[in-house]
C-alpha cells in the first residue's frame, strides 16, 4: 500500500511540475482564454466533502456501527460519482477553446491541454478507486475459488478493526 500512494503522489507531483513548466515557459496567456468552468468549484467541493464522508464510514467501522459504515461508503460512492460528471461537464466548454488554441497561430494547445491532464488525472484516480469498490460489494464472482489464509492471518484480521465478514467466520467481526 504504501509503493501505492508513493507511485500515486509522485505523478500528481509530476504532472503540477509539468504544468507549471509548460505555464512559465510558453510565454504570455493567449487574450482568448477563458476562465476555468465554475462546475470546478462544485467538483472540489464534491471531493472535500467525500473525504469527510469517507472517514467517517472509517470511524464506524473502527466502533462495528455497520449500518453507518455501509451509509458512507455509499455516500463516498455517489459523491464521487457526481465529481466525474462535474468533471465531464468542466470539459466540455474547454472542448472548445482547445481547438481554437490549436488552430492559433502560434498554435498553443499546452494551455488548455494542462487543464485536461489534471482535470483527467483526478478524474481517473477517482475512477480507479470507484470501480473495483462498487465491483468488490458484489461479492466473488460465481465459479471463483478462494484459498483459506492461515490461522495467523485470521487471526491477525478478525479483531474487530473492519466491519465487512472476511469469509472465513461467521460473524461480522472484521
Amino acid at each position: 500500500m504504501a509503493i501505492l500512494l508513493v507511485t500515486l503522489g509522485v505523478l500528481f507531483a509530476a504532472s503540477i511540475v509539468l504544468y507549471l513548466v509548460i505555464r512559465l515557459s510558453a510565454g504570455a496567456p493567449p487574450v482568448a482564454l477563458p476562465p476555468l468552468p465554475s462546475s470546478l468549484w462544485l467538483s472540489t467541493a464534491l471531493i472535500v466533502v467525500s473525504s469527510v464522508t469517507i472517514q467517517l464510514a472509517r470511524g464506524a467501522a473502527r466502533r462495528g456501527q455497520g449500518g453507518l459504515l455501509r451509509g458512507g461508503l455509499v455516500l463516498t460512492l455517489l459523491l464521487g460519482a457526481a465529481f466525474l460528471v462535474c468533471q465531464v461537464v468542466s470539459w466540455q466548454p474547454m472542448i472548445e477553446v482547445y481547438r481554437t488554441l490549436l488552430n492559433a497561430d502560434p498554435p498553443r494547445p499546452f494551455y488548455v491541454g494542462s487543464f485536461f491532464l489534471l482535470t483527467g488525472l483526478h478524474g481517473a484516480h477517482v475512477l480507479g478507486g470507484l470501480v473495483p469498490w462498487a465491483s468488490s460489494r458484489r461479492g466473488p464472482s460465481p465459479g471463483a475459488t478462494r484459498r483459506r489464509p492461515t490461522r495467523a492471518w485470521r487471526t491477525r484480521r478478525c479483531t474487530g478493526t473492519s466491519s465487512m465478514s472476511c469469509g472465513w467466520c461467521s460473524s461480522r467481526c472484521c
